[in-house]
């Protein structure tokens, strides 16, 4: 199952993210291998920005985490195999489109801004799977505090490696009947999450945290346990 973290949508431009806010979900059978995503965060942010995928629990299961750390730094971490792209800062006024791409027949994960490979860097990973549920805009590790600082306008996963020609391309357009997409949303499009892809892995809408004027509150507090 994969989640959105959200509460609206900022100058109709890109999703923005808060730990309590609503979750959008769905169940995907393929763990991608190219990560694509048009995103803005404040160039005058010193922390780091946070998870912009990720579906680390804290506990052992296979687990991603894409992540932006101080300077606008993009992170990678696979089952504990991780690195940082040192020389590559992301924040900026303007969206920015970030691509990263696992590549295991090489050991390597490569970072892409804008259709630009920025860096390279050595990464062996061994079982990577999606057993657990993730968040765009955060992940399920110490209650979601990594949430993402910044707006995230698009997201599309890919079950190849992307070469660089195709990652330029797609930041203008992506067919929808790309057979490698695993899934593709427009969140400046469609606050409902929709698959723009053939895929029709489409994300539901749900919430973790009620406030009392959303939650039902029950008029029949009888109840029984036996123990």
């Amino acid at each position: 199952v994969w989640y959105v973290s959200a509460v609206g949508f900022a100058d109709g431009n890109g999703i923005t993210f808060d730990k309590n806010g609503l979750t959008y979900g769905i169940v995907l059978e393929t763990a991608p291998l190219t990560y694509e995503a048009t995103l803005r965060v404040s160039p005058t942010l010193e922390k780091g920005a946070g998870v912009i995928f990720g579906n680390y629990t804290g506990y052992s299961t296979p687990y991603t985490r894409i992540y932006l750390v101080s300077g606008g730094k993009p992170c990678v971490l696979f089952n504990g195999a991780g690195v940082t792209f040192e020389t590559v800062d992301v924040r900026s006024e303007e969206f920015v489109h970030l691509a990263i791409t696992l590549d295991k027949s090489k050991n390597e994960v490569n970072c892409y801004v804008n259709g630009v490979l920025k860096e390279t860097q050595e990464l062996s990973v061994g079982n990577y799977s999606m057993t657990n549920e993730c968040l765009v805009g955060g992940d399920l590790c110490s209650g979601n505090h990594n949430v993402f600082s910044g707006e995230i306008k698009s997201l599309v996963l890919f079950d190849d490696v992307r070469t660089g020609k195709e990652i330029k391309s797609d930041m203008n357009y992506v067919p929808a009947g790309d057979k490698n997409i695993v899934a593709m949303y427009d969140f400046n499009a469609d606050e409902d999450g929709k698959d723009l892809s053939v895929k029709g892995n489409d994300l539901t809408v749900r919430k973790v945290w009620l406030t009392e004027e959303e939650a039902d509150v029950p008029e029949d507090y009888a109840f029984s346990f036996a123990v």
